[in-house]
């Protein structure tokens, strides 16, 4: 199993780091705080590393998959997080797998048919570390595949088993918003459902149906 060789370093990661409100692309509006979803940039052993050796290292990147020469190779995985409040969060993490699973799922991913490609399943390591379980997760074996009911041609794969208590915990328990949507994830603590509106705008050419939005968010 191909992991990286430093030892861990007691101070927020470089993926962690980076997390932001993510934008809407089909709309003006702000993002959701009904479905908050977080990509985390980078595996956090490639995030770890100075300007300099992530160019050294980096071999293809891209927001699904990354190759590296010296540490490794990681592919993009969800992982869903049920809150008390009925909300989901989605993280996208980062597995580290090996190199034959790497291949497959890169040619799977591009030439496979959707039968293949929905049939997938993996093995790696858990490669990020979101807060607030921080790096006790790292390196926890997890099993990530495609869900039966995905309406997309090629979704993202999900995280769908593990061996390891706390991110068994992660996958099966709700937890406490303000927990999880912590630092600049904090913008989604912004929820209320009662006061969600649902606003249709017809335009006189074309019409369209906005998602419901929070009466506070600015436009």
């Amino acid at each position: 199993m191909a992991w990286w060789h430093r030892r861990d370093r007691a101070v927020p990661t470089g993926s962690e780091a980076t997390d932001s409100a993510p934008a809407c692309s089909c709309c003006t509006g702000g993002p959701d705080p009904a479905d908050p979803r977080f990509n985390l940039s980078l595996p956090d052993p490639v995030a770890d590393l100075l300007e300099r050796g992530q160019q050294d290292a980096i071999r293809f990147a891209s927001d699904l998959m990354v190759a590296t020469s010296t540490i490794g190779a990681f592919t993009r995985a969800l992982l869903p997080v049920r809150l008390t409040d009925g909300r989901t969060v989605t993280f996208g993490v980062w597995v580290s797998i090996d190199r034959d699973t790497y291949a497959r799922v890169s040619e799977l991913g591009r030439d496979g048919t959707d039968e293949e490609y929905r049939t997938m399943r993996f093995d790696g390591l858990l490669a990020s570390s979101p807060e607030p379980w921080g790096r006790r997760i790292l390196r926890a074996e997890v099993s990530a595949g495609i869900p039966a009911d995905s309406p997309y041609d090629r979704p993202v794969p999900y995280l769908t088993a593990t061996t390891h208590r706390t991110v068994t915990r992660i996958m099966n328990e709700a937890w406490a918003p303000a927990e999880v949507l912590t630092g600049s994830r904090a913008w989604a603590l912004h929820y209320d459902p009662d006061a969600l509106r649902t606003r249709t705008t017809t335009e006189a050419h074309g019409g369209y149906i906005r998602r419901a939005l929070p009466a506070d968010t600015v436009r």
